[in-house]
């Protein structure tokens, strides 16, 4: 062993020590995904008090359907406030509110044609994408429902804003 192999022996292992620390601590994968990756739409319902004064109106036992073929429902049991998830590949999702679940006459059901944008969001690498959702466009029929006012277009992750307001006839 000559003397320049001496002087670099000592930083070459200074070095390999570094370089695989650097390579335990850098290549650490999380797992942990803090974001949620389905956004969901917020509503409420409400009866109109006065002319511009609306109310919450507390839904005893109400059914809302979706879903392609109408496999999903949420039963709204004693509050006003739903959440639901939209379709990530199509632009529209047909709803059907049952104001009562325990009739299935038809002046007890209203249907609603929601139509809306789509758009990606990249999360991060460990969490993927997430897609955001802009209303366009709301029909509806008026059996129990009076109006249905887009209170916030953006269908995203701030979950302080309501997107649908669905007024019921007193």
């Amino acid at each position: 062993m000559n003397i320049g192999t001496q002087r670099f022996l000592p930083h070459f292992k200074l070095i390999l020590i570094v370089s695989i620390t650097l390579l335990i601590y850098g290549c650490n994968k999380s797992s942990t995904c803090l974001t949620p990756k389905v956004v969901a739409l917020r509503g409420g319902f409400y009866y109109r008090d006065t002319v511009n004064t609306f109310k919450d109106s507390v839904q005893v036992n109400a059914n809302l359907y979706f879903g392609t073929s109408l496999n999903y429902f949420i039963n709204i049991k004693n509050t006003s406030k739903y959440f639901l998830s939209l379709a990530q590949n199509a632009d529209s999702v047909t709803l059907y509110f049952q104001s009562d679940s325990t009739s299935t006459e038809p002046e007890t059901i209203d249907s609603l044609l929601l139509h809306y944008t789509r758009e990606p969001h990249f999360i991060s690498t460990a969490c993927g994408y997430e897609t955001f959702f802009n209303i366009t466009n709301i029909s509806y029929s008026t059996n129990i429902i009076d109006t249905i006012i887009i209170n916030q277009s953006a269908v995203n992750n701030d979950v302080n804003k309501e997107n649908l307001k669905i007024v019921i006839k007193k």
